[in-house]
């Protein structure tokens, strides 16, 4: 494995020297297609031509709003040769979030797959957009020649991303990762786990989170393995997936290793390839889903912001209940208390962190300045979770300061469920809080004031109207009408008394579930 110097973290740099010193290696395995290191040089540097005869060059800020797929990877390395910076987004994102997304990230351009074209010109007319389905003919055009990259001086601290979190207090913001950074998470991770060209990492995660296009795509890129991309997770395919890739690692989320410890036990789940699984939080029964699946579990603490400042190894940790990774040394961590004083071992507080190498962790939110110093006061990056360390450096996540909800691997903006709910003339106030599911995480709850002049709003009225206006993914399961929201001294919704309250009630509220609602994804499949 090479280890490339903080100047050379471009991805046309580090995607050069690979076509060059290992082009027959595989790179991407999708269906029945493999591409190897060469392919993707060639592919991605006929692409970045391509899309710099269409006006995008240098600054230029490009959304991608598909579902998986190579032409996802091609794009965002062609965006990255030519200094461009690629803006994933959730393809779940309509209406008023989609237009926020685009407007506030200041795209001029979308790469889309077809079928979202029509949403995405909707949330912004003047907003130039190439589907996703011509990529391939303007590759077509350039491929004389697409052994050079654009010459386009990308320095490792140029914006390459601008990727979407959850916002607190506000809407989402915008992160902004310099090439360093990503490419940073792929090597700490390439190394902590020991990867090679031996590896095959799969990966069932949407490429717009940057657990995939970070843990999966670029770390096989820095350890020169492979990585068997499939669409979307399919728990009835997924071992027979591990066998036809011959994957030796896989990336999940909790929920998905709760889904596959309830399947019964079949010969593919028994005898298979892994040797690794990446799964953030760990599975409740490690050391039993280790030994029935013969494979070691490994996990670390991070978040977009960051490259992991604790990281758990295979083997490590396992006399220790909810450990989440073990410090690192090329990242600093502290865990303070409300005035930012380190706390000692053992103790909660607030999870704050610094990279030890420049440029190696986000350099702001994009059109955000107020909340950029917000949170790198002290000169500390305050993450806005609460953690401790013990004395042998093992780090156990405790929980969220912010208002925040993680569901299936999604982080949910609290705030933007509710401004939503609030803007349906029916309903006079909302908040949205999270509730424990059956599969690790959370589930969405929603309280609900009904506006006055409103005589016969439903609990499912709000979850139709959710389902209209919100992804998929952040439309309440539970919902409770109430007749007002408790408020702090200044008026605002005192949300750590609702959280309380919903884990008390959870067994009252009406739950969508249990009334036989099935939410869908834009594809028309059925959301868990």
């Amino acid at each position: 494995m090479i280890d490339y110097r903080l100047e050379q973290r471009t991805i046309g740099q580090v995607l050069a020297d690979k076509a060059e010193r290992v082009p027959d290696l595989p790179y991407l395995l999708w269906e029945d297609e493999s591409f190897t290191y060469a392919d993707v040089e060639r592919l991605s540097n006929a692409l970045a031509r391509g899309l710099a005869q269409r006006g995008i060059g240098r600054g230029s800020h490009v959304a991608l709003f598909m579902d998986n797929c190579p032409e996802y990877l091609w794009a965002s390395f062609a965006l990255g040769k030519l200094g461009a910076v690629g803006v994933p987004i959730n393809t779940a994102a309509k209406g008023q979030l989609l237009q926020y997304l685009l407007s506030n990230s200041d795209c001029t351009d979308a790469i889309v797959d077809a079928g979202y074209a029509a949403t995405v010109r909707a949330a912004v007319p003047q907003l130039r957009v190439i589907e996703r389905e011509a990529l391939a003919a303007i590759s077509g055009e350039h491929m004389d020649g697409a052994e050079t990259p654009p010459d386009a001086a990308v320095s490792f601290k140029d914006p390459w991303f601008i990727m979407y979190t959850s916002g607190t207090t506000g809407p989402s913001k915008g992160v902004v990762c310099p090439h360093a950074h990503p490419l940073t998470v792929g090597y700490r991770v390439a190394r902590a786990f020991e990867l090679g060209p031996e590896d095959r990492l799969y990966t069932c995660l949407p490429m717009f989170h940057g657990n995939a296009l970070w843990y999966s795509a670029l770390t096989a890129v820095w350890s020169e393995s492979s990585i068997a991309l499939v669409p979307r997770f399919s728990a009835s395919r997924f071992w027979s997936d591990i066998h036809r890739y011959g994957a030796t690692e896989f990336n999940a989320i909790m929920s998905v290793a709760t889904i596959l410890e309830k399947l019964p036990p079949t010969p593919e789940e028994q005898d298979n390839p892994l040797r690794l699984a990446f799964v953030v939080p760990l599975p409740l029964r490690r050391q039993e889903l280790e030994e029935r699946w013969d494979l070691k579990f490994t996990c670390n603490y991070s978040m977009t912001e960051l490259v992991p400042p604790a990281v758990l190894r295979a083997g490590e940790g396992l006399d220790r209940p909810n450990v989440s990774g073990r410090r690192v040394e090329h990242v600093e961590m502290r865990i303070v208390d409300e005035d930012d004083r380190e706390v000692p071992p053992d103790t909660p507080g607030e999870i704050v962190v610094r990279p030890k190498e420049p440029w190696t962790m986000f350099t702001g939110y994009y059109n955000n300045p107020d909340a950029t110093a917000t949170a790198f006061r002290n000169l500390w990056f305050h993450t806005g979770d609460r953690g401790k360390v013990d004395a042998d450096g093992f780090f156990t996540f405790v929980d969220r300061t912010k208002d925040a909800i993680r569901r299936r691997g999604e982080n949910i903006s609290a705030h933007e469920i509710e401004i939503i709910l609030e803007s349906c003339d029916a309903i006079a106030e909302a908040a949205a809080v999270p509730v424990p599911s059956d599969l690790g995480e959370d589930e969405v709850a929603v309280y609900v004031v009904v506006a006055a002049h409103e005589k016969g709003l439903s609990e499912l009225d709000v979850v139709r109207f959710a389902e209209e206006n919100l992804p998929y993914y952040m439309v309440p399961r539970y919902v409770a009408l109430v007749d007002e929201l408790p408020k702090t001294a200044s008026h605002k919704k005192e949300k750590h008394s609702l959280r309380e309250r919903a884990l008390r009630e959870r067994g009252e509220f009406w739950d969508r579930v249990d009334q036989g609602i099935q939410i869908r994804r834009p594809d028309g499949t059925a959301a868990r």
